[in-house]
């Protein structure tokens, strides 16, 4: 495709190269892009600054429980792996004698200590362990570490896990090694019941949330100047992505991700314009991209069960926040209305799989990210759009309506439409719900796709006005109107709201 002139001018050859490395990578931990996290930073330098002192003063070096480790913990997509990767390029670009990194996987916590020492030293600069480990300070960085739990651990690998947690974190091995883990929300009860890392300190364990709307804002300006800049687009094209990015991101880091990947990829289909994305294709894009992460998140034994998940979402929405033994009480209700209705009774993706229990149904939804810790009590969904996407896959058994509009398709979504046979079909298509009373053209205007809201909206004009429901209502009792904020949107939907009957 040739741009019109118009179009704006061309990335010179080093931005495409980074904007190219940049798609390729996505390494949201890269120096130029990282944003905020400041906190947890300081935080870090703290421990290092203590285990420098412990390895140089005698004293200090006998004191009982040194407390190195630290625990950065979140829903899916909160940074995690971000803050982790930008603290081993951080100080991989350090010289001298400061603190190296070396990123292990969790699986290697399994090993026993002998062997996880040796890995740690594979992973070090010199490949050697007994001289690097002379009073310089290893961060040892282990990302994932729920993931030890997903399967069934032998003794002998429990016991390992064991013992190197806890001989990791004491540091009686007499090495200077600063632990610090990510994983899911639940990461540092883990470690504390399957670990038995019973003295953390209290600080030692970090919930990373939502950016603020200032670091998504910084997030985007740093994006645009690193990558851009020899063809910034007007501030008004600037200004309009960002609030875009703002808006369907909810300040989650992976959707602000999201975007940005999606952004470049439009660029780099209109040969390296940045004016000549366009925006709509770009939310549609990484609309798609939040689909998918969201989908890779269901894991057994609750993957493909969005109508059981969606009903105690919607329970804990209202209800929010719930405690653990509140929420299991109601994945055991929601189950037993499923199985006693006889017009779902067959339908296996309202209930529990056979031998599941609720409590093996909540361990699940922690694990997926669906829930996490609130405060010590309680748990919430921690992503809004998580739980209206769930809501949304739960009206989509096969390729329906729902779905494609989910999935951000407007191919999908006008073919779902075209293959039904007569215009009554079709009405029932376009006036289907899900599980919060939403049809595809409401679910369309809440999330603000233009494309999608217009392609429906000429399906429903096209209706015979005893089929036409326009001014359908979800649960919260707000039209596709009500939810539209683009003035696009509005515009189409009011013209089709009030468009006279024949």
């Amino acid at each position: 495709m040739i741009p019109d002139r118009e179009a704006g001018a061309r990335l010179d050859n080093r931005q495409t190269e980074l904007l190219d490395a940049f798609i390729d990578s996505v390494d949201r931990g890269a120096a130029e892009i990282f944003v905020g996290r400041q906190k947890e930073l300081k935080k870090i330098s703290s421990r290092l600054s203590m285990l420098r002192r412990r390895c140089t003063d005698p004293v200090f070096r006998e004191a009982p429980g040194a407390d190195m480790t630290l625990v950065f913990q979140g829903a899916p997509g909160a940074g995690k792996s971000a803050l982790l990767a930008n603290i081993g390029n951080m100080w991989r670009l350090k010289r001298g004698d400061g603190p190296s990194t070396a990123t292990l996987a969790a699986d290697s916590l399994l090993f026993p200590f002998d062997r996880l020492l040796a890995t740690i030293a594979a992973k070090l600069p010199d490949k050697n362990l007994a001289d690097r480990l002379q009073g310089s300070p290893v961060m040892l960085l282990i990302d994932e570490i729920q993931s030890v739990a997903d399967g069934e651990m032998t003794l002998e690998r429990r016991q390992n896990f064991t013992i190197n947690l806890r001989r990791l974190h004491d540091a009686d091995h007499g090495l200077p090694i600063f632990p610090i883990f990510a994983g899911l929300a639940n990461s540092a009860d883990l470690l504390r019941d399957v670990g038995q890392l019973t003295r953390l300190s209290y600080d030692a364990e970090t919930t990373l949330g939502r950016f603020v709307e200032e670091t998504s804002t910084e997030l985007f300006h740093r994006f645009a100047e690193n990558h851009l800049s020899s063809a910034m687009p007007p501030p008004e094209t600037l200004e309009a992505w960002k609030r875009a990015m703002l808006r369907d991101s909810q300040g989650w880091p992976m959707h602000c991700r999201n975007f940005l990947l999606a952004l470049a990829d439009a660029i780099k289909e209109q040969d390296w314009r940045p004016a000549a994305a366009d925006l709509d294709e770009v939310r549609m894009r990484a609309a798609r991209l939040r689909c998918d992460y969201y989908g890779d998140r269901m894991r057994e034994p609750l993957k493909e069960r969005e109508e059981l998940l969606s009903t105690i979402l919607e329970e804990m929405e209202c209800w929010e926040p719930m405690g653990r033994e509140a929420i299991i009480r109601e994945i055991r209700e929601a189950n037993r209305k499923a199985r006693s209705d006889s017009q779902i009774e067959e339908d296996w993706r309202w209930t529990l799989p056979d031998g599941v229990t609720a409590e093996h149904a909540f361990d699940a939804m922690l694990r997926s990210g669906i829930v996490q810790k609130f405060d010590k009590y309680t748990f919430a969904c921690p992503i809004p759009s998580l739980a209206g996407h769930v809501s949304a896959m739960a009206a989509c058994p096969s390729a329906t309506l729902h779905y494609a509009v989910v999935r951000a398709d407007p191919d999908g979504t006008a073919k779902a439409l075209e293959r039904r046979p007569n215009q009554e079909a079709r009405a029932k298509l376009l006036h289907a719900n899900d599980t919060r009373g939403r049809t595809p053209l409401i679910l369309a205007a809440e999330t603000g796709l233009f494309p999608l809201v217009e392609l429906l909206a000429e399906f429903e004009a096209d209706l015979p006005d005893n089929l036409r429901d326009a001014s359908h209502a979800d649960v919260r009792e707000k039209t596709a109107l009500d939810h539209a904020e683009d003035e696009r949107a509005r515009d189409v939907l009011r013209d089709l709201v009030t468009r006279p009957r024949l």
